[in-house]
């Protein structure tokens, strides 16, 4: 009895061939350029928008400890109240410093596209 060969089976399988796609010619420069933009490209972990709102959630809770009246010298109540003013002073400025931050590492991504883009525009597409 004759044994199926390996090439047999393989035979009954049907190749797809890839579709064709349009492709753009790009100089190496160019495309070195891109390559190390986007690989130096990196989200950031924000310590501004952190300590922000952490100096928002101690001058929150000063605040909860003057409206507990849990102060009796008039001396500790000034220092509290110093302490929230400061505190949410700073945690505004954190989260403000933050959200410029999160806005120019949004700005470089956006560079990188543009630059692609420029690059679609010297073909016709």
């Amino acid at each position: 009895m004759p044994q199926e060969s390996a090439y047999k089976i393989a035979t009954e399988l049907e190749l797809i061939p890839e579709q064709t796609k349009k492709a753009y010619p790009i100089v190496v420069k160019d495309w070195i350029f891109i390559k190390d933009r986007v690989i130096h490209l990196k989200e950031n972990v924000s310590i501004y928008s952190t300590l922000g709102s952490a100096f928002l959630g101690a001058g929150f809770a000063g605040i909860l400890s003057l409206l507990s009246g849990e102060y009796s010298s008039p001396s500790k109540h000034v220092i509290c109240i110093a302490f929230v003013i400061v505190a949410i002073i700073l945690g505004v400025a954190g989260l403000f410093f933050g959200k410029k931050q999160q806005d120019l590492q949004r700005d470089r991504a956006h560079d990188i596209s543009d630059f692609m883009d420029s690059i679609e525009g010297r073909f016709s597409v």
